[in-house]
């Protein structure tokens, strides 16, 4: 039993405190030193207190305690240790023999209405808790796909400024070709397929570099050699037929 009550008492709680403290302490002083213990302010108490000194028949142990729960519920949460703490003490109130005799019995049933209904309260506070968690945790969710959808875009849109950045009259075909690779790549990387950029391939001693892959991607487990050029004039049969013709002599089998 947690005793983790909202800010304020509710009206059915508050009730059954007023009808169960009077009766767990003998005298008015016991009520306010029982507040006391609980850690309430002494700015709450002070008027009541001097009251008693001066006129102790006006007020009763009931009207002491509706006094000082609705100061502790006017201010709310911040008192809401205080509330909390006032709670703890009535449902942990085991030993009755200090109660007035023909209290004992009812003071007995007062506190056991008591301790239900802080129990219903935590119960559905924590429900209230895990809801606001599951939320928190949809939110946070959300925010992150938000984020990475926005970071993809940017990714994107940086890829696509960089590829048409390639064809500015002031670049090489050398450069222009290597950019070319890296703009690809990028494109790629945006896409968020996987790649390996551009190695090549070194044959035995003294053979040197035999064979240059510009990349390679990865779609749905399958490797794909990349070969990226740079056309200036529109591409025909003739300069695709040159890749499939030299695929075919690596990776087929003629009759």
């Amino acid at each position: 039993m947690t005793t983790d009550v909202p800010f304020h008492y509710p009206p059915e709680l508050f009730n059954l405190l007023v009808d169960t403290i009077p009766l767990l302490n003998r005298s008015k002083k016991d009520v306010v030193l029982f507040f006391r213990g609980a850690g309430v302010p002494h700015n709450l108490l002070e008027d009541i207190a001097q009251r008693l000194a001066n006129a102790p028949h006006e007020m009763n142990k009931f009207d002491i305690t509706r006094s000082v729960l609705d100061r502790l519920n006017t201010r709310g949460e911040a008192t809401l240790r205080e509330q909390r703490e006032v709670l703890r003490r009535v449902v942990d109130f085991t030993t009755f023999d200090s109660c007035w005799p023909d209290d004992q019995l009812k003071v007995k049933g007062l506190v056991a209405s008591v301790r239900e209904v802080v129990n219903q309260k935590d119960a559905f506070t924590r429900m209230n808790h895990a809801r606001e968690q599951e939320r928190q945790i949809r939110l946070a969710q959300a925010e992150e796909a938000k984020l990475v959808w926005q970071q993809r875009a940017a990714n994107i849109e940086a890829a696509k400024k960089e590829l048409y950045g390639l064809f500015s009259a002031s670049l090489t075909p050398h450069v222009r070709g290597k950019k070319l690779e890296a703009a690809l790549n990028s494109l790629f990387h945006a896409y968020g397929i996987l790649v390996q950029e551009a190695f090549h391939l070194v044959g035995e001693t003294g053979e040197g570099i035999v064979e240059q892959i510009d990349g390679v991607v990865e779609l749905k487990g399958i490797l794909y050699f990349v070969e990226m050029k740079w056309y200036k004039e529109s591409v025909g049969k003739a300069e695709i037929a040159e890749h499939l013709v030299r695929g075919c002599t690596n990776n087929c089998v003629t009759g």
